[in-house]
């Protein structure tokens, strides 16, 4: 259905939304396979139908943000808000983006207005994956959690896209990468790295080939870890 036609989402609305992906959640998709596409069926044409973007609000020529229920998320005290998110896939809890003076910030969803970045980045925007954000200035980029924490140093020339729990990143020509799963980051030294799905990343530097560890990110080498030399959890792609 095209954005023109569908309904402004309500409170009651995402409650039942969330109510029906709660029951396809305890189904046993094995043994109630029929009951389970009925609900998955219920789910998608309500999420189909209506429109679930939080909801700016203005005042005196500034911006703010409130909830499908009307609760002020965030006051109006900022020149814009910079991105509004979908209620079935962001919590009222996350961060919002917004923009004074032409500087990005983040401020918290409490409705008190208090800032976890202040509007003095270049650009902010929020990974695919919902779970951090990216800071940019300068054409150099850093991550930052949902709560405000520096997750790694603003160092970074490029991201790729993430390959499920796994993000690479470039400075200068060296690649390095960024776990999700346990925020755990490794500096761009590789001259290549491998990811495959649910297998164990291949970083190569000088012409050896080896992993990662999982506790601090220091390379063993493929052959020691191979050959059962070495007794170490290194980091997998999940």
């Amino acid at each position: 259905m095209s954005d023109a036609k569908k309904i402004k989402a309500t409170a009651e609305d995402l409650k039942t939304y969330n109510e029906i992906v709660e029951r396809m959640h305890a189904i046993d998709t094995i043994e109630d396979k029929q009951k389970w596409e009925e609900l998955n069926k219920a789910a998608f044409d309500l999420a189909d139908s209506r429109d679930w973007f939080t909801i700016v609000i203005e005042k005196n020529g500034k911006e703010g943000v409130k909830d499908l229920d009307g609760t002020v998320l965030v006051p109006p005290i900022f020149d814009k808000v910079s991105y509004l998110y979908n209620r079935i896939d962001v919590k009222a809890t996350m961060p919002i983006i917004v923009i004074n003076n032409d500087k990005h910030g983040l401020v918290r969803t409490d409705g008190t207005g208090d800032m976890l970045l202040p509007c003095e980045h270049e650009n902010i925007y929020l990974n695919e994956t919902l779970s951090f954000f990216h800071v940019i200035d300068n054409g150099k980029t850093m991550f930052v959690s949902t709560r405000g924490k520096q997750l790694t140093p603003q160092t970074m020339d490029k991201v790729y896209g993430s390959n499920g729990s796994i993000v690479v990143v470039q400075t200068g020509d060296k690649l390095g990468l960024f776990d999700i799963s346990c925020s755990l980051f490794i500096e761009p030294t590789y001259d290549d790295i491998e990811v495959e799905f649910e297998e164990p990343v291949i970083a190569y530097k000088d012409g050896a080939a080896g992993y990662l560890s999982a506790d601090d990110g220091h390379f063993i080498p493929k052959d020691e870890y191979d050959n059962n030399d070495s007794d170490e959890y290194v980091i997998f792609c999940s």
